[in-house]
């Protein structure tokens, strides 16, 4: 950190994404009520080609012109690099984070900050036996406006009694036309889009239903449901409840539908009147809007409070970041290890749910078949009994060897819906997979006068499971 009336942070910044370009286009902005200095200290990409381009493209007048590196590594290394920014996708949020600790650097990463709560814990164990500052970016904790809607709500009751909060984010993605490599589909990548979008609605509820700092904050209780395609989480709902208040949050994401005309992120409801915040998305709010309780048929006029501004509003959390280091903090104030790790359990519980949901799917589909398998093997021993002798003799071994298979099939898909993980993303076909060639030799292996009706019902079972984990 260099001396002078106000701290000065210089970055280095990991990879030339967009939400990187986002983040270094508001550092560069000039401002006349800075609260720091910030200078593009490095920049790390996967080539020195592309380094040099997002330079160009966002630093061509930015007094300090940044190193250019071809590896993260080299970043890290940089002795003049005083806080490093991680904008890579979160599936490689603990991997960048703990290079760079090691390194002995700062570290400001990206939200969501790792895939789940142990992996966050990981990296805070990292920062703490390292001694360096580590924070998650979620900067829309540091935005001005949050802190007024808090005093708004709490301290000047303008709505009364707080008691729901509502907020939804939506956008579209073509999941079957994205390749499997796309941080959309790959959920090794943390596809889906709890995490990647998400994680603003939920935040709008954790600010607004709880009044506490983020040390003391409550943890509701949650009811969530996740829909898939292709394997990928497109849509997820959540109830939050908190037992103390009673008062309840909506959170909703989605990747199957845009946003439409809308400007409405989220919805505050008290028990005097509402609060209406407006944006481009949750991650995006310019305004609030106060209004009395609505009684009438009319919508009444309420007051709107205006925070648009040039920048994406990344300054704020780049401000308090330079603050925190200057003051010699290891967690940011705003939003401290604590709470990113609470936050990443919330999203962890919210997917085991969904997992449950998709066993307890999997079970009713398994008795089905189950029945059905018995009413056909009724039917089959009828039309044995029904037949002369011999040809009762000579379909006997083929239907042991037929039921046992079935019995193996059975077992195989009790193996699938106990493969239980703590993310649903982390789901395999490799199970199913190894069932499906299993049967497949054991079907080529059966004389060719099996039973039609007992092949038919193992054919039938296997599509039944395969069905529920497609």
């Amino acid at each position: 950190m260099a001396g002078s009336d106000i701290p000065t942070c210089r970055w280095g910044i990991i990879t030339t994404g967009l939400i990187s370009s986002w983040f270094v286009a508001d550092l560069a902005l000039p401002r006349a009520d800075a609260k720091a200095k910030h200078i593009i200290q490095a920049i790390g990409s996967s080539s020195i080609e592309k380094g040099r381009d997002f330079a160009s493209k966002y630093l061509a007048d930015a007094p300090v012109q940044p190193s250019i590196y071809a590896s993260y590594d080299a970043v890290y290394a940089d002795p003049n690099v005083d806080c490093v920014y991680i904008g890579s996708p979160h599936g490689f949020h603990k991997r960048d984070c703990l290079a760079a600790i090691a390194a002995g650097k700062n570290v400001l990463c990206e939200k969501a900050f790792t895939i789940n709560a142990q992996e966050a814990k990981e990296v805070f164990d990292a920062a703490k036996e390292k001694g360096v500052y580590v924070a998650e970016a979620m900067w829309l904790r540091h935005r001005p406006m949050v802190a007024d809607l808090r005093r708004l709500m709490y301290e000047e009751k303008a709505i009364g009694e707080i008691f729901r909060v509502s907020s939804d984010f939506q956008m579209y993605l073509d999941i079957a036309a994205l390749p499997s490599t796309s941080r959309y589909k790959d959920t090794s990548l943390g596809a889906g889009s709890m995490l990647d979008i998400g994680i603003y609605p939920l935040t709008w509820n954790i600010l607004m239903l709880d009044p506490n700092p983020p040390n003391k904050a409550e943890t509701p209780t949650i009811k969530a449901a996740q829909s898939f395609v292709q394997g990928i989480e497109v849509t997820t709902s959540v109830l939050l409840h908190y037992p103390s208040s009673g008062r309840q949050g909506i959170v909703t994401s989605t990747t199957e539908r845009k946003n439409g005309d809308s400007k409405v992120v989220a919805v505050i409801d008290g028990t005097d009147g509402f609060i209406e915040v407006e944006g481009g998305a949750p991650s995006h709010p310019t305004s609030f809007t106060v209004y009395p309780k609505w009684t009438g048929a009319d919508k009444a006029q309420g007051k709107k409070h205006d925070y648009k501004q040039a920048a994406q509003g990344f300054i704020y959390e780049a401000d308090n970041t330079a603050l925190d280091l200057a003051a010699g903090r290891k967690e940011s104030v705003i939003m401290p290890w604590s709470e990113t790790i609470r936050i990443m359990e919330i999203m962890d519980e919210i997917r085991r749910q969904a997992l449950l949901d998709a066993d307890e799917a999997a079970l009713e589909a398994a008795l089905a078949v189950e029945l059905s398998a018995d009413a056909i093997a009724d039917e089959a021993l009828l039309e044995r009994l029904a037949s002369s002798d011999e040809r009762e003799l000579a379909a006997e071994p083929v239907a042991v060897e037929s039921a046992e298979l079935i019995e193996e099939a059975r077992l195989a898909s009790a193996e699938v819906m106990e493969a239980s993980t703590d993310d649903a993303s982390l789901l395999t076909e490799e199970t199913t997979l190894e069932m499906t060639e299993e049967i497949d030799s054991e079907l080529e292996a059966l004389d060719d006068d099996a039973d039609a009706s007992l092949a038919v019902l193992l054919v039938t079972l296997l599509e039944s499971v395969v069905e529920v984990w497609a």
